[in-house]
């Protein structure tokens, strides 16, 4: 299951595939739902997506069965869901019911990756190797982005579970400075590098 709590971002990548029509802020300000709303809602709209797969060639019963009952729930979908104010709560409601959580942050609220509970696995962006890069390519919102994304990295190694940076690479805009991404490295000591490339498909 793929949801998010928060459509909010502090950052308008050029990537970004929602084309920049969610809302950015570097706080929140936002009308906010209950946590247990957005589990419940989350798991019966996961439901309906996989029912309607049900008489569609090689799809079996069993597969279809075990499709309704989501095990993982990757919170990633869009926005930043580190800045939902009861990201805690969600993230224990999911853990109530057996779901594992993966969470993608884009390293602009150290202090919210602190203060985090335990998550099956913590995803940071990292998006570029540079100062100079990461402000072109993220545009991001904070004055203080470059430091925020250090003590981002750094609030990660300090987590002691499994944590991840996610290199998003698009051609022309980040995929230099092999070196200076290395460098990174011994800041968090992430668990894994999950290497991700943005691939174009029109307008």
């Amino acid at each position: 299951m793929e949801a998010t709590p928060s459509l909010a971002c502090a950052n308008k990548c050029v990537f970004c595939w929602r084309h920049h029509t969610n809302p950015v802020g570097k706080s929140w300000q936002w009308k906010m739902d209950d946590p247990l709303m957005i589990v419940n809602t989350a798991i019966e709209e996961h439901k309906k997506m996989i029912k309607q797969m049900k008489g569609v060639p090689g799809v079996t019963a069993e597969r279809l069965s075990e499709g309704l009952l989501p095990r993982h729930c990757a919170l990633s979908l869009v926005g930043e869901p580190i800045m939902y104010p009861e990201i805690n709560s969600l993230v224990d409601e999911l853990h109530k019911r057996r779901i594992s959580t993966f969470l993608v942050t884009n390293a602009q609220f150290p202090d919210k990756i602190v203060s985090l509970n335990p998550i099956t696995q913590l995803y940071v962006s990292v998006d570029a190797a540079t100062k100079e890069n990461m402000k072109a390519i993220d545009r991001p919102l904070f004055g203080d982005f470059w430091e925020r994304f250090i003590d981002s990295l750094k609030a990660l190694r300090d987590k002691q579970q499994r944590t991840v940076y996610r290199l998003t690479l698009v051609k022309g805009w980040n995929t230099e400075d092999i070196d200076a991404y290395s460098s990174f490295f011994s800041i968090g000591n992430p668990d894994f590098v999950e290497i991700k490339g943005v691939t174009y498909c029109g307008t």
